[in-house]
This record gives structure tokens, C-alpha cells and sequence, in this order.
């Protein structure tokens, strides 16, 4: 918290060093969430033991954000924060961008180049169908774009499982990651892919199994008048492990076998589409799954998402979404039913 809090000084006395030269515009997102929440009696985080349970949510989101954009002529800048569930401070994003004609030059916290969205999912905080094909990942990098092509070196990932023998998890390189976006008239086409590397260390005799995770995606939208509609296809191996989300709709990761490691294969698939019925009311649906095998396991492991929702813009800036979604983590690897939750509700949104 400290190291944010300095960060934020250091980016505002930057910026604030020829104060008539800099655009501060400050932005913030107030949100909270009223939700019957039904979990199944065979849902492992059931409290109950042979029924299902059913509870109210009546709490202010994570993902409230207040933040403000600066830009000072070649040079740019972000910063955001959020709130934990305590209501501390969160930072969310914090990068300086140099602007060289066609090229950006990006440092500091921000999403990665693979992020791609299109999906508005309230339940859950905005969950956007997070965990079934679509990912999210706010982390320390070094990127350079110029124009649709974007390049990142970014704080590795060391999630990896270890065990009594092989203890350490040691990085080698940053994570890396390549994206390319473009837009051709009403398609917009999103190509991304992502390698981390580790070993996994054995400190008494030094020995270390080399094991690696990647990800790669694709995700199209089209648009034309009050129509939007988005698919998407992603793969990757030890997608856990590589920690961006897109697959932790199954709780599935390699695992240390001997002197081995087990990879984990992984794909999903998503889609989403929009109406705009008029300037008030809008309706939206869409579906995620996610898949995962293993060689060492009887089953695959799988999940998927789904949902229903009817925005509604009171004023500017003023939005109520009611919205019905159900997360379902069908069978685990071993074949045992692991339950559904239901979300039924709504969220209330100030934009200002």
C-alpha cells in the first residue's frame, strides 16, 4: 500500500512540475450490487450439508474505481484506485505512456496486451465472463505499441504447485506477450498470445524441473446500428499457472509428478450479443466454457457461465442493470458433481 501511495505522489509531482502544461481530468465509477446468491447443495463452498443455501448481497463493489487521466504533450499518464472488500484502498492501474508519432511507449501497471473483453457481466462484481475464455490481468510491464501491434515484457508469474522436494519456485524471464487489434469498419478483430517460464527448484540438491505456461486467443466483434455481437476462442497450457483468469471457471493445474511436471491443456470458448432497444433500455446475453485435461486424470475438468441482463441508463451516467447469471462448475476431474451458483439481481452504477 505504501509503494502505491508513493508511486501515485512521484506520478503526480511528475506531472505537476509545469502545472499550466498539464490536462488533469479526473473520472470516478460508484457501484453497488443487490443479489439473491443460490448456492447448490453439492457446490463445495456450500455452508449446509444436505440442502442448498441462499443469502442476500448488499455491498459495494470491488471494482468502484476513482482515477484521473494527465496528459502533458508527448508524455501521458493514469492512475486508479479501488476498494477491498475492508473498503482499503486498491490500486488498480498506474503507467506513464511516451507518445513518438504511431509508437507508445507504456510503463507500470495496467492490463496486459492478451486482456480482451466484450462482455458486460455484472454478477460478481462485473465478473465479464472472467473465468470461461476471457481474461483479465492488471500487472506491473514494459509495453511498446505502434499501431495495431503491441509488445510486452511483464512481471512473471510464479503460481506454480510445488511440493516437499521441489520447494522453490524460481523465475526465469518475464512473462511476454504479443497482441495485434485492429478495426476494419464495423469488425474489430483481437490476436494475442502469452509464455511464462519457471523452474521449480529442489534446495537440497539443487536439482529443478523447467515448466511452462501460454496462452493464445482470439476474439471478434461485429457492430452495426443497435446490434453488437462477440465471439471468442482461447487455448493455452497450465493456464493457471500462467494466472490470468481465462480459465478459472475449472479449478484445473499441472502438477510435480517425480521429476516431472504434468502439464494441463486448456481451451475455451465464449460469446456474447447486444441490443440497443432504444436510448434508455438495452438487452444483453452471453456464454462462456471452459475445459481442462490432464494426462494423469480420468476426467476432464470444465465449467461454464451464463447469463441475461436488461441495462437501463436513468440519466447520464446513471445505470441500473438487472441481471440473471448462473456459474456452473459441472464435474471436477475425478467425475463428482461440483454444484451450481445463481446470481439474481441488479447493479446500480454512477459514472462521474
Amino acid at each position: 500500500m505504501k509503494k502505491a501511495a508513493l508511486s501515485a505522489m512521484v506520478l503526480f509531482f511528475a506531472f505537476s512540475t509545469e502545472a499550466t502544461a498539464s490536462d488533469w481530468n479526473f473520472y470516478g465509477s460508484s457501484r453497488i450490487g443487490l443479489w439473491s446468491v443460490e448456492q447448490s447443495m453439492d457446490w463445495p463452498g456450500n455452508p449446509l450439508t444436505n440442502k442448498s443455501y441462499r443469502s442476500t448481497l448488499f455491498e459495494q463493489q470491488t471494482n468502484s474505481r476513482i482515477g484521473a487521466r494527465i496528459e502533458n504533450g508527448h508524455v501521458t499518464g493514469r492512475f486508479e484506485y479501488g476498494a477491498t472488500s475492508t473498503g482499503n484502498a486498491r490500486l488498480r492501474l498506474l503507467y506513464g505512456d511516451w507518445h513518438v508519432g504511431n509508437a507508445r511507449l507504456r510503463v507500470d501497471q495496467d492490463y496486459t496486451p492478451t486482456y480482451f473483453t466484450y462482455s458486460n457481466q455484472v454478477a460478481n462484481a462485473d465478473n465479464g465472463l472472467e473465468g470461461y475464455g476471457n481474461p483479465s490481468l492488471r500487472v506491473g510491464q514494459v509495453t511498446f505499441k505502434y499501431g495495431p501491434f503491441e509488445v510486452a515484457a511483464i512481471e512473471p508469474s510464479s503460481k506454480y504447485p510445488t511440493n516437499a522436494t521441489y520447494s522453490i519456485v524460481q523465475t526465469v524471464l518475464p512473462k511476454l506477450e504479443a497482441a495485434y487489434e485492429e478495426k476494419f469498419g464495423p469488425f474489430l478483430l483481437h490476436v494475442s498470445g502469452g509464455y511464462n517460464s519457471v523452474n521449480l527448484v529442489d534446495g537440497a540438491s539443487n536439482r529443478s524441473i523447467s515448466t511452462h505456461s501460454y496462452v493464445a486467443g482470439v476474439m471478434g466483434a461485429y457492430t452495426s446500428g443497435a446490434l453488437t455481437a462477440g465471439v471468442s476462442f482461447t487455448f493455452g497450457r497450465n493456464g493457471d499457472e500462467y494466472n490470468d483468469s481465462r480459465f478459472s471457471g475449472t479449478d484445473a493445474s499441472g502438477t510435480i509428478s517425480g521429476s516431472d511436471y504434468l502439464d494441463n491443456d486448456d481451451w475455451g470458448a465464449s460469446g456474447v450479443i447486444y441490443y440497443k432497444i432504444n436510448d434508455r433500455v438495452a438487452a444483453e446475453a452471453g456464454y462462456g466454457y471452459v475445459r481442462s485435461t490432464r494426462e494423469d486424470l480420468a476426467e476432464d475438468d470444465a465449467g461454464q457461465s451464463y447469463y441475461f441482463q436488461l441495462p437501463i441508463t436513468l440519466a447520464d451516467g446513471v445505470i441500473i442493470v438487472p441481471e440473471f447469471t448462473m456459474f456452473d462448475f459441472m464435474n471436477d476431474a475425478a467425475g463428482a458433481s461440483e454444484g451450481t451458483v445463481t446470481w439474481l439481481g441488479a447493479k446500480v452504477q454512477i459514472n462521474f
